[in-house]
């Protein structure tokens, strides 16, 4: 009997299990695996003070946030009432009776009319002897952890969100001017082609191939516009805002946008994910928090031990004869130990062990992602900066045979269609660079989130080590 009970205990006493994944030095597809240190303020990476200023209001405001806040302050809670279990119970009981009958006085004797007025302490306490109560305050520790580890998930995912729509409405905004300019250019165009129409100069499939260029330039514009107000409107709520009311912020910017330069973003091991990002941390706790649950439920196997005590006085008149102040008291000792239930208890404890493995398994999945977003983002990331570098260079050719064009035509040498020609060509590659730039920057947002936020070199000086995975 006691070796069993030592091999259970001990069962009870195990760590929780270790993720059983493996994990490379480095990223396969890049990045700087230099010893990182945090900056929490990642978005100021991108030099905009309008998206510093929405990032803060949008921080202190959402409800994603706020909701994050109310279920730490609830595992708070719990982890209170836990404690609780652990600390004796006291309490203070009173009652007033009063028990008459007409009965004559010779029977009075027997049943007597009796007036009495108690108040007592009761103490309760049950003694957690073999570690269910602490396993289960511990449990309730890892659930506020999580929980604490949720609010900077949520605060990440909001911060990145407001980042993405900033963006889209400022790239949907430059896009249009660009399209305004277009379509002017076409327009002009169109009006050439059918004036040289008239004068037999040119075909009617001219006159229909311009119209055409023109309706399907005019057809972008509205899905840009969609683009801004869904944008607008979702950046609204991101701030806790009336989406039906415009965004502050966003009022007299200017209509170009300096878009940050693409700037290394160091990435760190992959290993470091496990305490940088906030779902691996929750996922961690909560992988903690059941096999804490694991080991409450095995010691319900073991018996339960309870104390208590009675402390109080009581006043009584019987027959209308005050007696003095009686005190009374009570300590009593019990244990319960299940024998037979049925299945019940090992039904729990195979339950509990069932949600200790999905937990495990869940983190497992956990990692496993974040390290294919790491990935993903780094690869998204240099190639669209390498298809931002082939843009510009496109665009710096079309805008070199714009002036050229501009000489030739006032040279003569060219007509206007052909100068249109070359002016539409010039847009057409700024457009593509305007939304290679928006790309980027989306790109860089995706990666900083993968990696858990804003991360930078740690100084040459400081001393450190990646953590390990076990």
């Amino acid at each position: 009997m006691t070796a069993g009970l030592a091999v259970l205990l001990s069962a009870c006493a195990a760590t929780p299990p270790s993720p059983e994944v493996s994990l490379s030095g480095s990223y396969r597809h890049g990045g700087e695996t230099t010893i990182l240190t945090t900056s929490a303020d990642w978005w100021q990476d991108l030099g905009d003070p309008v998206l510093d200023r929405l990032v803060a209001r949008g921080l202190a405001s959402n409800h994603d946030t706020r909701v994050a806040i109310a279920r730490v302050q609830q595992a708070r809670a719990g982890l209170m009432a836990q404690q609780s279990r652990l600390l004796p119970g006291l309490s203070a009981t009173g009652s007033e009776s009063d028990s008459r009958s007409e009965l004559p006085a010779v029977y009075k004797n027997g049943e007597p009319d009796v007036q009495a007025s108690r108040l007592a302490l009761d103490l309760s306490w049950e003694l957690d002897l073999f570690g269910a109560a602490r396993a289960a305050r511990r449990a309730a520790r890892h659930d506020l952890l999580a929980a604490q580890s949720g609010v900077d998930g949520a605060r990440l995912l909001v911060s990145g969100e407001i980042a993405r729509q900033y963006l889209s409405w400022r790239a949907a905004r430059e896009r249009l001017q660009l399209l305004d300019a277009t379509l002017a250019t076409l327009d002009t165009t169109e009006r050439l082609i059918r004036r040289r129409h008239a004068l037999g100069l040119s075909s009617a499939l001219d006159v229909e191939l311009a119209s055409g260029q023109s309706l399907d330039a005019q057809a972008l514009r509205p899905g840009l516009n969609t683009l801004m107000t869904a944008s607008e409107a979702r950046l609204a709520v991101l701030l806790g805002d009336n989406p039906s009311q415009p965004v502050a912020e966003l009022k007299d910017l200017p209509v170009r946008m300096a878009w940050p330069a693409a700037g290394p973003v160091p990435t760190g091991q992959p290993v470091d994910l496990l305490a940088r990002r906030p779902d691996l941390r929750a996922a961690e706790q909560q992988l903690a928090a059941a096999s804490e649950r694991l080991r409450e439920a095995r010691l319900n196997f073991l018996p339960r031990v309870f104390l208590s005590a009675v402390l109080g006085s009581q006043r009584l008149t019987i027959n209308e004869v005050a007696l003095s102040p009686v005190r009374y008291s009570q300590v009593a000792a019990a244990f319960s130990a299940p024998l037979f239930a049925g299945g019940l208890v090992q039904a729990g404890n195979l339950a509990q062990s069932a949600r200790e493995r999905e937990a495990l398994l869940d983190y497992e999945k956990r990692i496993l992602t974040a390290v294919e977003e790491v990935e993903v983002s780094l690869t998204a990331l240099a190639d669209e900066r390498r298809r931002r570098e082939l843009l510009q260079g496109a665009l710096h050719a079309r805008q070199q045979a714009l002036r050229q064009g501009n000489s030739l035509y006032r040279a003569g040498q060219i007509d206007l269609l052909q100068l249109q020609t070359l002016q539409r060509a010039a847009l057409a590659a700024e457009q593509s660079l305007v939304e290679s730039q928006l790309q980027t920057t989306l790109n860089r947002v995706r990666l900083h989130q993968a990696l858990g936020g804003g991360w930078q070199p740690a100084p040459v000086s400081q001393s450190s080590s990646p953590r390990s995975s076990s």
